[in-house]
This record gives C-alpha cells, structure tokens and sequence, in this order.
C-alpha cells in the first residue's frame, strides 16, 4: 500500500522508458498496475471514442463495436500508482469539520491478478502521458468486440479506496 506521501508525489524516475511493455506475452507483469472504477467493478466493459483517439464524447455504442477498430496504443487506462486526478487532492480526516462532507468523493482502485498470463493479443505498455499512465492494448488492430472480450479474461481485484476533495 502507498503512503499518502508517495500518492501524491510522482517520481518520475520510478516510472519506465515510455513504450516499455509491461505485459505481453513473454513477458510477466511484475508490479502492480492500477484502474479507478466503480465501487463494484473496474469499468473495462466499454470503451470510450477517447479510448480510440477520437474527439467525441462518450461510449462507443454496441452496435459499432464489430465495426470501430482499436489500434496498438490504444485501448483502457491504467496506472502505476494510485493516481489522484487533477483538481482533486487526498481528502484528511483531521479536516473532518473543515470539509462539506458532500464534496468527499471515493476513487475506487482495481488491480490486474500478477502471475497470470496475458490473453494473446494485448499488451500492456508505458507510454508515461501523464506520469505513470500505462495502456491495456492490442498487438494488432482488432475490433471494438474482440479487445473487450479478451480484456474480460483478466481478473481485476479490489485495491482500495481514495477519499478525495476537490482543491
């Protein structure tokens, strides 16, 4: 577990070369890997037009998911550390009177079962945008459907939860 220290300090000399792959087929993932979700599930059910590099907003529909492809860097967040987005800061319980208690939100942290091999066709690797931010992608180009079905082969465990405050 990370101190509070070490969650909001980024050192990016602990983070790999940007295109380091991390998890492949030959290669065993030997550190945690982290991904913020819901409180009963990672969120690795869809896939956002972000997810693919395009400009519009929100999921990508099931009926364009045998069609829209994802392409190698590009595919579902994950990170290095337990990351705390910008404009929100870990929230302390020495606060408690200090703080409206409706603006406490929970980041639910998931992690990928180390030891486990990587279903073939994904990767995952480094590319450090930003600091610590690694990508669950394809080998090759691959539909919507097919990534999101390999990707549901990897079991993701519980790894805590952030309370945080916005700044």
């Amino acid at each position: 577990m990370l101190s509070i220290v070490e969650l909001t300090m980024t050192d990016e000399s602990i983070f790999p070369v940007p295109g380091t792959v991390l998890w492949g087929m030959d290669i065993d993932l030997e550190r945690e890997v982290f991904r913020s979700g819901a409180a009963s599930k990672p969120n690795v059910e869809y896939l956002r037009f972000l997810d693919l590099g395009l400009a519009e907003e929100g999921r990508i529909p099931d009926t364009l998911r045998e069609t829209m492809m994802v392409a190698p860097g590009q595919g579902i967040s994950l990170f290095l550390q337990r990351m705390i987005p910008e404009g929100l800061t870990l929230y302390d319980p020495a606060l408690a009177g200090e703080v409206e208690k409706k603006k406490i939100k929970k980041i639910h942290w998931w992690g990928i079962e180390q030891g486990r091999p990587i279903p073939a066709g994904l990767q995952l690797v480094y590319d450090g945008q930003p600091p610590g931010h690694c990508t669950l992608s394809v080998v090759r180009q691959m539909p919507v459907s097919a990534f999101l079905s390999l990707v549901a082969t990897i079991t993701f465990n519980p790894s805590g939860i952030d309370l945080v405050v916005p700044l």
